[in-house]
């Protein structure tokens, strides 16, 4: 059989007798991604038919008993992939899922462009991954059949090959082009297939429609082409300092060679393995939440920076007698002496916890790099409001009212900061080890174990009639932040889920 095109080898999309050609191969797309797949099912269950039929000769039944097995499993793999891209196209199971990949791609809120961004690339994934799989699936079946001895069964075979591994891979090619075409919609600059990240994947423009129809487009390629043309012409015609903070994010593309890895606001501390690339290595913040932080900066009269070790906490009579002192805030100045508490802070959290998970020193940045930045994060929050420290008291202008607030994306920041700088070099000769990363995994894993049997002697001094009112589920539930300390769950959850 002639090989089909190979996608990855095709070239950009281009001419109008390509246009039309490829146009003509998707057009069942047109009615949304349900016809096509079930198209694929179709002709999966032909295929299951010819091979149970009874009009094969006993020869033909008996050369093909030992290849049924290998057969009848790729068979069934493509209907489970099928399945699969079904229901994660599913609008809710989409949906859910964008909402949990928005947060890698874009900071801030979400709106209806963007989600639709993030929802037009997780839909290519889904569709090129699907391509891909049942690709290798129908060319396995279709080496499978050219390797038997059918003595009489040339017109079964040019039958199965023809009404099934051709059809099957011509299916194949048609969500392959709808992908390639996709992908010039998001002029796309990685794989995200090989790197496994939507995160610099492909380059959000805000006037580009992400929708199904935009694929259809006649000449896309020429299109999208001029369409860059003319971005260009309105970014140089734009200084970038005339432009709003949130609309320059928007026209950044990929870094470029040499860059940071990251954009300021968001962490990209992932590594090179499926172990150590998943979310928990990454955070970001909010420039504009951050700025309306920053806003408040001028009118804080207080903060709390003591570390939670035998402390007066701060009373509010205390509060207003400094606040009605003098005070000419620098917000500067405010937030210079917060980053420098947080940073002594990280040192006290990073300590304590692991002495809790009995984490050796040497390992220090070990732990903390697999805890990750966003584990780390929310680890820092739950100390913060254990100990009672770490607010900013804030006397808006012509108010005797103190607010009190804790400051999330400057510790973020700061988080961020602090882990480009010091964590990721810290633990660059181990981060990329595996029997490390288990080992640490073991570590933790004890210490958990030891707080389990710990917690178990906790319930058991409970009175009996407690212990009679609920069941032991419930009750663990119910006093789990004593037993095992609220931010001692944190870490398990990040490690024990690993």
């Amino acid at each position: 059989m002639e090989p089909l095109v190979d996608f990855d080898s095709r070239p950009p999309v281009a001419g109008t007798g390509s246009d039309r050609s490829d146009l003509q191969k998707i057009d069942d797309f047109k009615r949304g991604y349900q016809e096509p797949i079930d198209r694929h099912v179709a002709l999966v269950r032909n295929a299951q038919q010819m091979l149970a039929s009874a009009s094969l000769s006993g020869e033909d039944r008996k050369s093909l008993h030992d290849a049924r097995a290998a057969l009848d499993k790729l068979l069934l793999h493509i209907q489970t992939l099928s399945r699969s891209l079904s229901s994660d196209l599913q609008p809710l199971n989409l949906d859910r899922d964008v909402m949990r990949d928005y947060h890698t791609v874009f900071a801030g809120e979400a709106n209806d462009h963007r989600l639709s961004y993030v929802r037009f690339l997780r839909t290519y994934v889904l569709l090129k991954r699907f391509a891909l799989d049942a690709s290798d699936a129908w060319t396995s079946i279709q080496k499978i059949i050219a390797r038997l001895d059918l003595q009489s069964g040339a017109e079964f075979r040019d039958q199965f090959v023809s009404f099934g591994v051709t059809a099957g891979l011509r299916s194949c090619e048609g969500f392959q082009i709808f992908c390639q075409r996709m992908a010039i919609l998001l002029q796309l600059q990685k794989d995200p297939i090989v790197t496994k990240k939507l995160d610099g994947a492909a380059i959000y423009s805000p006037e580009i429609d992400y929708l199904l129809s935009g694929v259809f487009r006649e000449d896309l390629a020429a299109w999208m082409e001029a369409r860059r043309d003319s971005l260009a012409t309105d970014r140089a015609q734009l200084s970038d300092s005339a432009l709003p903070t949130a609309t320059r994010k928007q026209w950044i593309g990929p870094e470029s060679a040499g860059a940071p890895r990251s954009m300021d606001w968001r962490l990209d501390a992932s590594g090179k393995q499926s172990w150590n690339s998943t979310p928990q290595y990454y955070l970001q913040y909010s420039p504009q939440d951050l700025e309306a932080e920053r806003a408040a900066f001028q009118e804080v009269v207080y903060i709390d920076t003591h570390m939670g070790a035998d402390q007066q906490f701060i009373r509010s009579d205390f509060i207003l007698t400094v606040s009605r002192k003098d005070r000419n805030a620098v917000a500067s100045d405010i937030e210079r002496e917060y980053v420098n508490f947080m940073r002594a802070f990280f040192t006290l959290v990073t300590d304590i916890s692991m002495l809790n998970v009995n984490v050796p020193p040497s390992d220090r940045y070990l732990f903390l790099y697999h805890l990750g930045p966003q584990a780390f994060c929310a680890l820092v929050v739950k100390f913060l409001q254990d100990v009672k420290t770490g607010f900013m008291h804030q006397r808006p202008a012509n108010r005797k009212v103190i607010r009190k607030f804790t400051p999330i994306e400057l510790i973020k920041k700061t988080i961020i900061d602090w882990w480009r700088t010091e964590i990721i070099p810290g633990a660059a000769a181990k981060s990329e080890d595996y029997t490390d990363y288990k080992r640490l995994l073991t570590q933790v894993k004890s210490a958990h174990a030891a707080m389990v049997k710990r917690a178990q002697a906790e319930f058991e001094r409970l009175p009996a009639e407690v212990r009679a009112r609920g069941n032991k589920q419930q009750i663990f539930k119910d006093h789990m932040n004593e037993w095992f300390g609220a931010p001692n769950i944190v870490i398990f959850k990040r490690f024990l889920k690993a």
